[in-house]
């Protein structure tokens, strides 16, 4: 009998292809560059007014640990439609954000015959530094734009946290409920691409700030505040996944230094949405609106809407700053 060579051949080369094509582990996706970033204008909006963070900080008081907020002034200090208009000497703002551990407390199981009860089992990648020494949270370009009465949108602060001489110049690790403004120096790298990478975790967050900025030093008026910054995680390695969560926000401070309203300095304008810091860049942001209008949540998201999405200056004066919108 003799054998059919070449139909063999074929055969061995078919199965060849279908292995290849079938069989081998595909690469996963590279993370997404930094020139491949979009800032989603709808996702900006809907951030502010989730019904929750995506996960919870760890170590923070329940309410701000739960959702965005915006600023509720009480005492005499100003409201919500008068935060920009400098009462008292109250003529700066800062943009700022937070780098959190997540409260991971994720696995809990109903305990039989107690209905509503759960039994929880506390992981301690609440000290994501310690888990992870070699993951960091790249940080970069911190920006601040201010909505003039005029309907038009102008950058105030720009920030890529490098300080000459001081690394934690712009930003220090916090005990994660700030009591009594407890900090001490974090281990700021300064990063090729720019910006600074950090840790976080352990009972401690990493609060960082922008320049404290006089938003309307010639009275013209001011309708809101934008807030932005960018971040990744780097030093990855296979499935890991620290589980670092970032917000950013902004605060309304006094221009002389001193003390008010309770003994304070400064008053938060909001605190934004809590994301999960991802390999990939991505944008956190945050954006309030002046309004005296009630539901006041419902009156603000529409001075949103006006602002961000309706208003062709925001997309507009964001590209000159290299940020594409869509």
């Amino acid at each position: 009998m003799k054998t059919k060579l070449p139909n063999l051949l074929a055969c061995s080369l078919f199965i060849k292809v279908l292995f290849l094509n079938c069989c081998q582990t595909v690469p996963p996706n590279e993370p997404k560059t930094i020139d491949e970033l979009v800032l989603n204008r709808n996702e900006v909006i809907d951030d502010m007014f989730a019904a929750s963070h995506e996960g919870t900080p760890h170590g923070v008081p329940a309410l701000w640990g739960k959702y965005p907020t915006f600023g509720k002034y009480t005492g005499g200090s100003p409201s919500s439609a008068d935060w920009t208009n400098g009462y008292d000497n109250w003529t700066q703002v800062l943009s700022w954000g937070q780098v959190y551990a997540s409260n991971h407390n994720d696995q809990c199981k109903p305990i039989p015959g107690k209905p509503g009860e759960k039994n929880c089992v506390h992981h301690e990648l609440c000290s994501p530094d310690v888990n992870f020494p070699n993951i960091r949270v790249h940080l970069k370009d911190m920006e601040l734009y201010i909505y003039r009465n005029d309907n038009t949108w102008e950058q105030l602060d720009y920030s890529d946290f490098y300080h000459a001489t001081n690394p934690s110049h712009y930003g220090h690790l916090y005990v994660e409920d700030f009591a009594d403004d407890k900090n001490k120096p974090a281990n700021v790298k300064y990063e090729p691409e720019g910006g600074i990478s950090i840790q976080a975790g352990s009972g401690w967050n990493f609060h960082f700030w922008g320049h404290m900025k006089n938003p309307d030093p010639n009275n013209r008026g001011i309708k809101g505040v934008f807030a932005v910054c960018k971040a990744r995680l780097i030093g990855v390695e296979g499935n890991q996944d620290p589980k670092y969560l970032l917000s950013i926000g902004v605060d309304h401070w006094r221009s002389d230094g001193r003390f008010d309203w309770g003994g304070v300095s400064n008053i938060d304008i909001g605190c934004g949405r809590f994301k999960y810091v991802t390999e990939e860049w991505q944008y956190h942001t945050f954006c309030a609106f002046r309004t005296t209008l009630e539901p006041r949540p419902a009156a603000i998201k529409a001075e949103a809407q006006a602002a961000i999405i309706d208003n062709p200056s925001f997309a507009e004066v964001l590209l000159k700053q290299g940020i594409v919108c869509n």
